[in-house]
C-alpha cells in the first residue's frame, strides 16, 4: 500500500463534482478548522467572488494532497486518472454504483477505477469519507461534530450512517479519527490499522464491519 499520510492528513484539498455534497465537505472543513487551500472543481459551475471553480483537475493551481470525488460513477475513472497524472496524494470516492451493485457494469467500473488510479490510495468507492480530529481535516459530506483533540480512538466503519451516528455520541469517547471504507477496493480496514498502529496519538480502535 502506498503511503497514506498525504491522504489522511492533507495540507491541500480538492473537492470535485456535485455542488451540494462538495459544499457540505467545504463547510465541514471550515468547521473543524482546516487551514490549507480548498480548491473546487466543476466543469460548469460558475466562480464567485469568494469561491473560484476550476473546470478540471488539470487546471488546479497546484497538486492537491487529497481529493473528494462526488461525480457520476462513469466519470470517476477519468477524474482518478487526472489526480494520478498530477501526483496527488489520494482521494475519497464518494460516488456509488460500483461493485456493491453486484452487476457486470458495476464490476467494469470498479476495474476501470482501479486501473485509472494507478498507485494512488483511495477510500471507497461508495464511501462517506473521513474526519481527522487530530490534524483538523474533514473529507466528509455531512455535519462534523466533535472537539479537536490530541489523542483518542480511531473508529473504522464500513457504513457511513453508523459512522455519523458514532460521531454524535455524547459520552466520554475521545474520537481521534473517524473513517469509512465503503467497498474497500484499494484501502481496506487492515491497511488503516497497520498505518494507525504507528500513530502514538491513537489509543484504541473501534470497528464496525
Amino acid at each position: 500500500m502506498t503511503n497514506l499520510d498525504r491522504l489522511i492528513a492533507p495540507r491541500s484539498i480538492a473537492l470535485i463534482g456535485s455542488g451540494a455534497w462538495t459544499d457540505a465537505v467545504a463547510a465541514g472543513s471550515r468547521a473543524i478548522g482546516f487551514d490549507g487551500p480548498v480548491w473546487r472543481v466543476h466543469p460548469t459551475r460558475k466562480s464567485t467572488a469568494d469561491t473560484p471553480y476550476y473546470p478540471s483537475v488539470a487546471d488546479l493551481p497546484a497538486v492537491p494532497d487529497a481529493a473528494f470525488l462526488a461525480v457520476p460513477n462513469r466519470d470517476a475513472p477519468d477524474v482518478a486518472a487526472g489526480l494520478a497524472a498530477r501526483g496527488a496524494g489520494g482521494f475519497v470516492c464518494f460516488s456509488a454504483g460500483f461493485s456493491e451493485t453486484g452487476t457486470a457494469d458495476g464490476s467494469r467500473l470498479t476495474l476501470a477505477l482501479e486501473s485509472a488510479a494507478g498507485s494512488l490510495p483511495y477510500f471507497g468507492p461508495n464511501c462517506y469519507g473521513f474526519v481527522n480530529f487530530l490534524d483538523r481535516v474533514a473529507l466528509w459530506p455531512d455535519q462534523v461534530v466533535g472537539p479537536v483533540i490530541t489523542r483518542g480512538v480511531a473508529l473504522i466503519c464500513q457504513s457511513g450512517t453508523i459512522a455519523l451516528t458514532l460521531m454524535f455520541n455524547d459520552r466520554s469517547l475521545p474520537v481521534a479519527y473517524l473513517f469509512t471504507v465503503g467497498n474497500q477496493t484499494r484501502i481496506a480496514v487492515e491497511d488503516l490499522i497497520e498505518r494507525l498502529s504507528d500513530d502514538p496519538r491513537v489509543t484504541a480502535f473501534g470497528l464496525y464491519l
